[in-house]
């Protein structure tokens, strides 16, 4: 083409340097200079309108947190709105036993949502109620014991953050455990020869039908109250803490999201397994570094709380059972806690605090023990959360017969917990294209072998340092580190000198081949690879690992 333009340029009354000529390289060329320009500008349109777009949905989001904020703020009204019901039930309860009380109410201008203050009204009125029916004593007991003569009970309501924290305390007798115990045997709850710690008293009391109530009447010994109570707090999205300190008096508080349409909730998974639980509940994630005797660990040293209780997730869900420890990876645990409670779970991962729609659970999950609510996630699935405090309470003893029933099964078989997945054949496969690379792990992975990735030989020497596959898959050209010194690195460390090495190349000239099986290569592949061929080496090379 240059010698046919040249004869052209020579058969022209025009000079070369008076008149320019292209070939069509240069055609070629100028064309795609310019559909590079086209292609910059058409970028920067692109991230134009991004950044437009952005903007916009900043806005929208702002916009509508506004409006949320409007339409929730309708709802709230002042807890003033009770205070005389309270006042009320107090007096005419401390008139009926004779008793001297006064009831003091801290916050009552605090806004709360009215739909659940509606619905809350009855449960503080159980609990002033039952302060004066059987916690206050009369004035000469309260003298004896050097107390004031007039009981008190308290009433302080606060908003912090997004929940409103309802506390109930009166400085009257606590629990009182004889007649907790008396009834307990007399309804065949509990044992003669059982002891009765403040937790049991505590479970006994938010049993339906029970009552230390020695006769019925209008304001005690019907059977109806801290179930209820219980019930009700846990449909509103939040969570009961019952405390009790000998002679002083007993301590209610209740947590609450400040609406009770929406709440923060916090999901987990646990295996394949999805629960969520209340923000407030939650006091911290922990990363610890995973140890063969953790999966039979009972306690958690935590600072600032001592020794707390640690479970398995999926214990108390009666999920899955915790995968192998790896030492190389950190555990997860989640730490959660109210007043005079604290305790541990060992999660899979935690996938983030959202704000969720609370859902009615229905009068067929409603007496469910610890499930708090329901709601849907963005995908359509429903998700169940769980206060974990109320769940440890109540399902802590089958998870630590689970638990241990898994410990000694595992000293049964005298498989140590590390060696779990030495059933399971590892490859280590190394390329520098993602699409090879994501290829090759889909097709081993659908034959159960584990595949660990690397994307040049420097990648795979440090993948070595904390793995041991029972096959190396590698290309010949890759950036840092090509197969070759790869191999040569492989073969030259005694700890990997024995290792099953696998060339994967478009190289596919004698001469690549006899270099690579004079380096120690078992076996080469030519690009593209027949896949029954590379699984029929796979399982030559691990046949006492592979998959039936």
């Amino acid at each position: 083409q240059s010698r046919n333009n040249t004869a052209d340029i020579h058969s022209q009354s025009l000079d070369p340097l008076e008149l320019d000529r292209f070939t069509r390289l240069q055609e070629i060329s100028r064309m795609m200079a310019e559909s590079t320009d086209d292609l910059g500008a058409l970028n920067k349109n692109l991230r134009d309108g991004l950044t437009e777009l952005d903007r916009d949905l900043l806005l929208q989001k702002r916009h509508g947190q506004e409006l949320q904020q409007e339409v929730l703020g309708m709802r709230l009204v002042a807890f003033d709105g009770v205070s005389d019901r309270l006042y009320a039930v107090v007096r005419q309860a401390a008139k009926h036993k004779g008793r001297s009380v006064r009831l003091d109410i801290k916050g009552s201008g605090t806004e709360v949502d009215r739909s659940m203050l509606e619905r809350l009204a009855p449960c503080l009125e159980h609990l002033v109620r039952n302060a004066v029916m059987h916690g206050i004593e009369t004035s000469p007991e309260r003298l004896a014991l050097g107390k004031p003569p007039s009981g008190e009970i308290s009433v302080a309501v606060q908003q912090l953050g997004q929940h409103i924290h309802i506390d109930v305390r009166d400085d009257g007798a606590g629990l009182r455990k004889d007649r907790i115990r008396s009834k307990a045997i007399a309804q065949g709850l509990l044992a003669h020869d059982a002891d009765l710690s403040d937790e049991d008293a505590i479970a006994l009391l938010t049993q339906s039908g029970f009552s230390t109530s020695e006769d019925v009447n209008m304001f005690a010994g019907r059977g109806v109250g801290m179930d209820v109570v219980q019930t009700e707090v846990r449909a509103l999205g939040g969570h009961l803490t019952i405390q009790s300190e000998p002679g002083q008096g007993l301590f209610f508080s209740m947590v609450f999201p400040i609406t009770t349409g929406l709440t923060q909730v916090v999901l987990f998974r646990v295996g394949d397994l999805i629960f969520g639980a209340p923000r407030a509940t939650l006091l911290q994630v922990l990363l610890q570094a995973a140890a063969p005797d953790r999966p039979s660990a009972t306690k958690l040293q935590l600072q600032g709380h001592g020794e707390v209780d640690l479970f398995w997730g999926g214990d108390l869900l009666e999920g899955p059972d915790p995968a192998p420890v790896e030492t190389r990876h950190p555990e997860t645990i989640a730490v959660f806690g109210s007043p005079g409670s604290v305790v541990a779970l060992r999660v899979t991962e935690v996938l983030g605090d959202r704000e969720m729609a609370v859902k009615d659970l229905g009068p067929q999950l409603a007496k469910l023990p610890a499930l708090v609510t329901v709601s849907p996630l963005p995908t359509g699935d429903l998700v169940l959360i769980y206060d974990p405090l109320a769940l440890a309470q109540a399902y802590g003893r089958p998870a630590r017969r689970r638990q241990f029933a898994r410990a000694t099964e595992q000293q049964h078989d005298a498989v140590p917990y590390l060696q779990a997945r030495s059933s399971q054949a590892t490859v280590l496969v190394v390329d520098d294209s993602i699409t090879v690379r994501r290829v090759t792990q889909r097709l081993l992975q659908r034959e159960g072998i584990r595949v660990v990735l690397a994307q040049n030989g420097l990648e795979a020497l440090e993948k070595l340092k904390t793995v041991r596959p029972d096959l190396i898959l590698s290309d010949i050209e890759m950036p840092h580190m090509d197969g070759f010194d790869l191999i040569r690195s492989v073969r030259a460390d005694p700890s990997s000198a024995d290792i099953p090495f696998i060339i994967i190349s478009s190289r596919v000239g004698q001469k690549h081949r006899d270099i690579a099986l004079a380096l120690g290569v078992n076996h080469y592949l030519g690009k593209p690879y027949s896949e029954e061929a590379l699984l029929a080496l796979v399982h030559t090379y691990s046949p006492e690992k592979s998959p039936a």
